[in-house]
This record gives structure tokens, C-alpha cells and sequence, in this order.
């Protein structure tokens, strides 16, 4: 291996181990390594150099063998002419003949002082002679133009960046390496398609020729993007919950339960989990507590138009409290009007009242020397009736559909007994809120508060109670 492919090796190491160059170790590390590696680019430019020295030399060295050779074969002629007898008509021959000779052999002399000389440049320009380096002055690197060219060359060599995406450090820095190339972790990004521990981008594209020696920066896929459901969610409310999963991208869905431990209203629990890690976008569902099940709440049913008996075994599941009234719209002994509304969701055990048609009803406690009072239709006047208004603004009920709609006004007559007031029959509503205005005649003893009750006609066009209003303030006079 040779002494940059050794330096690389060790920078690869270095920087595939992620050293914090903050410390004094790392700083000093780090620093050994940069002068390592400015030490074999010398060594590197300097065996390129010195390769071309040498093969100047070589040259030199042939054709001082042929000026040799030459003056070997001059001393020969000289020779042989010393031992021939030759007369004065020769000479002028023989010494044109020794005058060619002599400008031959000076022509390789003048050569090989030439190649010397380009030498001599070489070798100052590569700090051998003159104590100049390949940073030499220009006139220098002018003269020596003709041999600095092969240096270049051999300096300039490229290598083909590989691809590193989808390796693990190990592999990617073995094969940088291999290559006479150094490597750096960038740190780690998420990938949708590359495994976690594997590169995922590098930031020289493979295929790119680039200089020996030259360092690519590499990037760890960390796996998929993922979101860290939070901690704490479970036991917030409902709406805190949803917020701060909703801020961190991720979709929300509800569901509730029953719980003995976590109150009405809080979270129960959380799916997935929480500190799991889940996609960006993902719906994350939570389990709202509806108390404890000892308290679950129950759909008051219809029972109006029942007897009494039966209407008590539907609603089984409340404490039942049966008053009387009088009503035109049912028959006498059945259930004219419930209390909570029909559909009202209320707790088991909890106290419901139905109201029994009764014309008849008397007082549960009359007073013996009060008279009896006798129940009177919505409207009828009697002497000790009074005018009575109501004016309320009732909100849209959760459950109305905008179809046609009924309004009753309940008043108790202060005996016990309940009158209802139409307030509106028999048209939808279209704008909310809605404005209630009405008088009536009632007894000066009745009570001066009511409650109305709001009825929506379904498919088969009997009208069901869907909201009630209690505690509505009534005006006498």
C-alpha cells in the first residue's frame, strides 16, 4: 500500500469514528492526520518529479554512450591514418573527412549539455537543487516548460468517485480507500428508501472524476421520518390532547370508554403509545373516559301515549316519579308528557318524571278548607285567572334536523298540576336563535317558572320530544 493510500486509510478511520474535534485529543488528532496527509502529497508530487529526473538521466546517459562511441571510432581513424602511408593529394580529403567527425561529436556534445541543463531545471523545480520546490519562481517553471508537462500529467491524474449510497461506513471508507479517496460522516438524515445504518447520500455524484486524495462526505439514513408521540397525553383533556398531537402534524381520532379510575372527560389512553414513533400524518387514536360505567347514562325512551305501568317498565332504569295533568292529546291514565325530555341522556337511577293524563287529579295534600280546583284547558279563563307572557331565546337543539317542529310551554298551575301552552306547531325552522313570545291565562296562584318543551316530527309524522329548556322565568300580568 502505498504511503497516501495508507494516510487516506487512516483519514477515513478518523473521520468514520466522528471524533469531536471541540477536545484537545481530537484537535491533536486531528492536526497529525492534516500534516500526514500534506506530507504524502509531497512524497507523492516528489516520486512523480524524481521518476522524471530519472528518466532524463537515462537519456543523458545514452547519448553520452554514442559521443563515446564516436570519439572511440575517431581514435581508430586516427590510427589507422598514423600507420598508412598517404600522399599530399590525400590530406586534403582525410582532413575534411576528421573535420566532419569533430563537428559530429560536437553536436552530441552540445545535446547532452543541453539535456543537462533541462535537468538541472527539473530538478530545481522539484527542491532537489537550488532549495525550491514545485512552488518555484516563474522563470524557473518557464525554463524547465518542456519537462514540467509529464509532471503535470502524473499529478493530474483523476479518479472516478464510487457510489457509496446503500453501504454501510465500513464498506463505503474500504472502498474510498481503495481508491486513494478520503471519506466524512455528515451526520444522519431520514430515508424512505435506504435502511437505517446505511448511507444515503454523498455529496460527490458517483461517476465524477475528481483529484486523488479528495475527500467525500457522507450521509447516514436515521430510517424513515418518524414523529414522537408525546408524553403526558394520558389523564389532559380531551381538547389539550388533540392540540398537541394536532401541532406535531399527526391526525387525530376519538373513541370513548368506561373508567373507574380516570374522571369524566380525560384521556384513557393513547394508540399507539405514547413515546412510540410513528409516520408524519398518522392517526393517532384516543380513549376519552365517560366515568365510571356505575354512572353510564341512558336514552330516556317514548313512552308517551302508555299507561302508567307500562311506561314504569320501560323506564326501569330511573327512579320513576308519576305526576298527573290534563291533556286533549292522549287518553285518560296515559303518559301525556316525560320528564327529562324523550331522548334525554341521563344516569341510571336518576330521577325521572312522566305526567299521567288525569282531568280529575286532585292535590296530594289538599287543604281542607281550600276547594278543590278543577283543572282548565290551555286558554280557559276563569275568575281568578291572570295573564301570564314568556319571553325566551331558545338555542338550535343538538338533535333537530330542520324538519317541521313543535313548541310547548309547561306550566304548573300551583296545585300540583301541569297546563302546556302551543307556542308554535306544525312549520320547520330555518333561523336560529329562535325568539319565544307569548301569553296565555293561567291561574294567579301557577308558578312563575316553566319549562319548554321542543318536538320534531319523524318519517311517520307523529311528533317526537328532542329538547326541553327548563326553568324558563314566567311573567304575571
Amino acid at each position: 500500500m502505498e504511503i497516501s493510500e495508507k494516510v487516506a486509510y487512516l483519514k477515513g478511520l478518523a473521520e468514520g469514528l466522528a471524533l469531536d474535534t471541540d477536545t484537545k485529543e481530537g484537535k491533536l488528532i486531528a492536526a497529525i492526520i492534516d500534516v500526514l496527509d500534506d506530507m504524502a502529497e509531497k512524497f507523492v508530487d516528489l516520486e512523480d518529479e524524481l521518476c522524471d529526473v530519472e528518466d532524463g538521466l537515462d537519456a543523458v546517459s545514452d547519448d553520452l554512450s554514442d559521443v563515446e562511441q564516436a570519439l572511440y571510432e575517431l581514435d581508430d581513424d586516427v590510427d589507422e591514418d598514423e600507420d598508412e602511408d598517404y600522399d599530399d593529394d590525400d590530406d586534403d580529403e582525410k582532413a575534411g573527412n576528421k573535420l566532419e567527425k569533430i563537428i559530429t561529436i560536437g553536436g552530441f556534445a552540445i545535446a547532452a549539455i543541453i539535456i543537462c541543463m533541462l535537468i538541472y531545471f527539473i530538478a530545481q523545480a522539484a527542491g532537489i537543487v537550488g532549495g525550491k520546490g514545485p512552488t518555484a519562481d516563474a522563470s524557473s517553471a518557464s525554463s524547465a516548460s518542456s519537462t514540467s508537462v509529464t509532471s503535470s500529467e502524473s499529478k493530474d491524474e483523476k479518479v472516478t468517485v464510487p457510489d457509496l449510497t446503500n453501504k454501510t461506513e465500513a464498506d463505503a471508507v474500504d472502498l474510498a480507500n481503495s481508491l486513494n479517496l478520503g471519506v466524512v460522516n455528515g451526520g444522519t438524515e431520514a430515508s424512505d428508501v435506504i435502511e437505517a445504518g446505511k448511507i444515503c447520500r454523498q455529496d460527490l455524484k458517483p461517476g465524477t472524476k475528481v483529484d486523488k486524495n479528495a475527500t467525500i462526505t457522507y450521509y447516514v439514513s436515521s430510517g424513515k421520518e418518524t414523529v414522537t408521540i408525546p408524553t403526558g397525553i394520558v389523564g389532559t383533556q380531551k381538547d389539550a390532547a388533540s392540540a398537541a398531537l394536532t401541532q406535531l402534524g399527526l391526525q387525530v381520532s376519538t373513541t370513548e370508554d368506561f373508567s373507574d379510575t380516570v374522571a369524566e372527560g380525560l384521556v384513557i389512553s393513547v394508540d399507539p403509545s405514547e413515546g412510540s414513533q410513528v409516520a408524519p400524518e398518522s392517526t393517532v387514536t384516543l380513549v376519552i373516559s365517560k366515568g365510571s360505567k356505575d354512572a353510564e347514562e341512558i336514552a330516556i325512551r317514548d313512552v308517551i301515549g302508555l299507561d302508567e305501568e307500562t311506561a314504569k317498565s320501560i323506564l326501569s332504569d330511573f327512579n320513576i316519579i308519576v305526576k298527573t295533568g290534563t291533556s286533549s292529546k292522549v287518553a285518560e291514565g296515559e303518559v301525556m308528557e316525560v320528564d327529562p325530555a324523550i331522548g334525554t341522556k341521563v344516569k341510571k337511577g336518576s330521577d325521572v318524571t312522566i305526567y299521567v293524563n288525569s282531568p280529575s287529579a286532585q292535590p296530594t295534600t289538599p287543604d281542607e278548607n281550600t276547594p278543590t280546583p278543577t283543572p282548565a284547558e290551555p286558554g280557559a279563563n276563569t275568575a281568578t285567572d291572570v295573564t301570564w307572557s314568556c319571553s325566551q331565546t331558545l338555542s338550535a337543539p343538538d338533535q333537530y334536523q330542520g324538519g317541521i317542529a313543535k313548541i310547548e310551554l309547561i306550566q304548573d298551575d300551583g296545585n300540583g298540576n301541569e297546563t302546556s301552552i302551543t307556542i308554535m306547531d306544525g312549520q320547520a325552522i330555518t333561523s336560529w336563535p329562535y325568539s319565544v313570545n307569548t301569553n296565555w291565562s293561567a291561574s294567579s296562584s301557577a308558578s312563575s317558572t316553566g319549562r319548554i318543551v321542543f318536538y320534531e316530527m319523524d318519517s311517520s309524522g307523529s311528533y317526537q320530544a328532542i329538547a326541553q329548556y327548563p326553568s324558563v322565568p314566567l311573567s304575571e300580568g
